[in-house]
């Protein structure tokens, strides 16, 4: 019996100690998420200050109208009021691409960055396809956008129901607006045409043109859209609405200064802020070329693309470099700098052809000078 009864001791003496040790991983565990919190929370606080709003909102209306001109670059709309000897000549054209991207960019990011890169993706995209621009239409692709804004789906009830007769209602308002605007505008600009001919004008290209494309576009796509990738974000976020994943920001969660949080969806998507500023410099490359390209047919010369190539990727190495080496401490706007520099240049590469010596060198030597700042910095981190 005694022995009996001192085994039974030792156990609850070994159960306590595991319960003990088990509480003392659950309080590390749960302090070691509270700094976490902590420290995204001042992040996104300093995110707050004006001068990081603009920021963000510049980032946000550089991607809208960025998307939105590619976009119409693949199914837009081609200006189709051609004033002529004989009067007005009716093109044909398709707008369904343009008009989704701009929903679903309004509805997660809000109605500033909406209408605002609608309306600048809008310009250049009419001066790059006709060299003119006809304000009438950039008009409408504001009023979309804030319609899209002021309008924004409710992504619980989307699937099981789509309000067909909301939407339907916001559309036929939407549609009234640009209608009245397009007809004042064609008043102003041709006043001896007859009011049947401005109303079957006005009512032919908006009722053909635009509003198919809204219902397709609003109706029916978007809102599915919209509502994947809130289901998307609310599996990664956590439940403080964060999302930090290191596949987005390349940093642990203690070095969250390197990463930008956006807001998007009321969601804080955290990126790495170097490689938000290449994605960046990226589509202003492409924009560049294909804006040379199309709007001026100038080409830029294989030899001056290698220039560039050569002189962009210098500060990205030199702020990295010497923040990697511990020798100081880069921020956002270093950061973003450089990376836009970096993907300038990384879209100028497929200019060239990759079979080119000098091409091959070029990359050979900054991918060294990479591994090798990339190495001394672990090193001297270790130490």
């Amino acid at each position: 019996m005694t022995i009996e009864k001192n085994d039974g001791e030792k156990n609850s003496k070994i159960q306590k100690i595991d319960i003990d040790l088990e509480d003392e991983d659950q309080v590390e565990n749960e302090l070691d998420n509270y700094f976490k919190i902590i420290k995204f929370e001042d992040r996104i606080n300093k995110n707050h200050s004006i001068l990081r709003k603009t920021k963000n909102l510049l980032i946000k209306m550089f991607f809208v109208c960025m998307c939105y001109y590619f976009a119409c670059k693949f199914s837009g709309y081609r200006v189709f009021l051609v004033a002529a000897n004989s009067g007005i000549k009716v093109q044909n054209f398709q707008f369904l691409t343009g008009l989704l991207v701009l929903a679903i960019l309004t509805n997660l990011w809000g109605i500033i960055p909406g209408v605002l890169g609608g309306v600048m993706g809008d310009l250049i995209y009419q001066y790059a396809t006709n060299n003119l621009v006809l304000i009438d239409y950039t008009i409408l692709i504001g009023v979309i956008a804030l319609f899209s804004g002021i309008y924004k789906y409710n992504k619980d009830e989307t699937i099981p129901n789509l309000k067909i007769m909301k939407f339907f209602y916001i559309l036929f308002l939407g549609f009234a607006v640009s209608c009245f605007i397009y007809l004042i505008t064609i008043l102003v600009i041709y006043p001896n045409l007859s009011w049947d001919t401005l109303i079957g004008l006005t009512f032919r290209q908006n009722l053909i043109q635009f509003l198919i494309s809204e219902i397709i576009s609003f109706i029916f796509i978007a809102p599915l859209m919209v509502v994947l990738i809130d289901r998307i974000l609310k599996k990664g976020a956590n439940k403080y609405s964060i999302i930090y994943h290191p596949l987005l920001t390349h940093h642990v969660e203690f070095e969250s200064d390197h990463a930008i949080p956006l807001k998007i969806d009321g969601y804080y998507v955290f990126f790495c802020t170097r490689c938000t500023g290449m994605f960046t410099g990226i589509l202003i490359g492409l924009f560049i070329h294909t804006f040379l390209l199309h709007a001026f047919r100038f080409e830029i010369p294989p030899d001056i693309v290698f220039i560039i190539i050569v002189i962009l990727p210098i500060p990205g190495l030199i702020d990295w470099g010497t923040q990697k080496l511990l020798m100081r401490t880069s921020n956002d706007y270093l950061r973003i700098l450089t990376g836009i520099c970096i993907g300038i240049a990384l879209h100028l590469i497929t200019l060239l052809e990759t079979a080119e010596l000098r091409l091959f060198v070029l990359l050979f030597i900054y991918f060294s000078i990479f591994g090798l700042l990339m190495y001394l910095g672990n090193k001297r981190s270790i130490y």
